[in-house]
């Protein structure tokens, strides 16, 4: 568990729903941030490079090779894929050819993603499954802001916090 200034690390932020209409229906999509990617590197390791050549300096391996060029992308099509179907696990998804259990199936998921969706309602999914992973300036200058207004609120400023915060979020 980790506490900061007495509060818990809460894991369950959800973005959303991103909604597009069918007939009289919505597909409502949902996300939530990967926190770990440890249960992907158990059942999806990165690949040995097998693939070798020789120099006046002995056996190295060959990272050139287009066989590792391919295993490594495949790699990292399965990674996004699986980061896809994690991100969006709050939307039960049930994409045909597609197990959260196989690694053999997860490079399918965008394509299959991108040839069931319109294009744009693609882009705005494949938006959300980053947005939910991202930390960018813009959550962190929002975070900051809200904190010193709570802060504000409380009457209880950490020592020299108000000139260093305003400082911080008018750049």
């Amino acid at each position: 568990m980790l506490r900061v200034n007495g509060v818990e690390n809460v894991k369950d932020i959800m973005y959303g729903p991103l909604c597009f209409k069918r007939g009289d229906d919505f597909l409502a999509f949902y996300a939530t941030p990967v926190w770990s990617k440890e249960e992907f590197d158990k059942l999806c390791p990165f690949p040995e490079n097998t693939n070798y050549f020789f120099t006046d300096k002995g056996k190295q391996k060959d990272y050139e090779c287009s066989a590792w060029k391919e295993t490594e992308a495949e790699y990292w099509r399965k990674r996004w894929g699986w980061t896809v179907l994690k991100t969006l696990e709050p939307s039960n998804l049930e994409i045909e050819g597609v197990d959260i259990e196989n690694p053999n199936t997860w490079a399918n998921v965008e394509p299959i993603l991108r040839s069931e969706l319109a294009e744009h309602e693609f882009n705005r999914v494949m938006a959300m499954v980053d947005e939910a992973n991202a930390l960018d300036q813009r959550k962190l200058d929002a975070n900051a802001a809200t904190f010193m207004e709570r802060q504000t609120a409380k009457n209880s400023l950490p020592e020299n916090s108000s000139s260093s915060a305003s400082a911080e979020t008018s750049e």
